[in-house]
């Protein structure tokens, strides 16, 4: 018998793109699947669309909530799903026909815990929300046995963050109900990595496709990586920590081990470039003294002086840290803030 292939879609007020995201899902040449949509308390119609399908097609079941947040409409979703295997989807995305019937045949034949495939990210204008571009970020294909040989293999997935998302992924379901393995309500940055590496730490097989499957809509929706978080550093330090952890465990390379520690200090840069949102109501006092706390701090010091990353722009972020200047932090945070956001260059 096929295996049972369980689909969540958390659902928040999408009532425009929703039905493009389920008829998707229903259309797949791969048939023996399970849709839980878990409406998280939407104000639009998104409810309406949700009964509308659910009359139609026995294989959906919908759930209402109130308002608690992607994670918890995950978890919800998690906990009334009966598959073998199990894929997140987001309400405002959509997945190619054949996506579940390849990655459930890559995990039969493996024997996989967890199959990750690229995605596709689709640009559309913010004005006039036409498709501006549409590009392919595909993976190096690769099967991995034995969980203690993952994280030296799968270095470049979580360098490049593909590893993050919960998207684009086929998940064992045993290993999530047997280990009680759930999103972190608590985060609401980073809360998909931490899930992963959670999941991770229960896996011997995992096996990376060069297909891209799953189209993800960029500009439809506000990203996470603009918005604000007046706790970023302290979110972004927790996940570091469980990473960080992950790797110690399981690798003795040093210089793997130097490459991991570095994104601490992506983290930190980033949490600084943070302090210039414009919903920071921080004064520049109030701001300058928390750059202090965090330079002062001992996890701080210590990937400072232990993280290494090859390449001129990676040595000259861990220079201007390595200063320990609050002042200069302060102000070449600011530069690469408005390089980034306002002038959408790349540092």
């Amino acid at each position: 018998m096929d295996i049972k292939v369980s689909i969540i879609v958390p659902v928040y007020n999408c009532e425009r793109y929703l039905p493009n995201c389920i008829e998707s899902i229903l259309k797949q040449s791969y048939t023996n699947i399970e849709l839980v949509l878990v409406d998280d308390g939407s104000q639009d119609a998104s409810r309406v669309v949700c009964e509308k399908y659910e009359i139609s097609d026995s294989r959906i079941k919908t759930i209402y909530q109130k308002n608690s947040g992607a994670s918890t409409a995950r978890n919800v979703g998690m906990s009334l799903s009966t598959g073998e295997y199990l894929m997140f989807v987001d309400a405002d995305d959509f997945i190619e026909s054949r996506m579940v019937e390849n990655l459930v045949e890559i995990a039969k034949k493996e024997d996989a815990d967890i199959v990750i495939s690229g995605i596709t990210v689709d640009t559309f204008s913010d004005d006039k929300e036409e498709l501006v571009s549409s590009k392919e970020n595909i993976c190096f294909p690769r099967t991995i046995v034995g969980n203690k040989n993952i994280p030296f293999s799968i270095l470049d997935l979580i360098e490049s963050e593909k590893i993050n998302g919960p998207c684009a992924k086929l998940y064992k379901m045993d290993i999530l109900k047997k280990e009680n393995i759930k999103m972190p309500p608590h985060l609401s940055l980073q809360e998909d990595l931490y899930f992963n590496l959670k999941f991770l730490e229960h896996v011997n097989i995992l096996c990376v496709t060069n297909k891209s499957y799953y189209h993800y809509t960029k500009g439809l929706k506000e990203s996470l990586t603009t918005s604000y978080f007046s706790n970023k550093y302290e979110m972004t330090n927790e996940v570091h920590d469980l990473l960080l952890e992950y790797y110690t465990m399981r690798c003795q390379d040093v210089n793997t081990l130097k490459r991991i520690k570095f994104i601490y200090i992506k983290n930190t840069i980033a949490a600084f470039m943070n302090f210039f949102h414009a919903k920071c109501e921080l004064s520049k006092l109030e701001k300058m003294n928390q750059i202090k706390r965090i330079i002062k701090s001992p996890k701080f010091n210590s990937m400072l002086a232990e993280a290494d990353r090859k390449g001129i722009k990676y040595r000259v972020l861990k220079s201007i840290l390595k200063t320990k200047s609050s002042i200069l932090i302060y102000c070449i945070s600011n530069i690469i803030y408005i390089m980034k956001y306002k002038f959408k260059l790349r540092y």
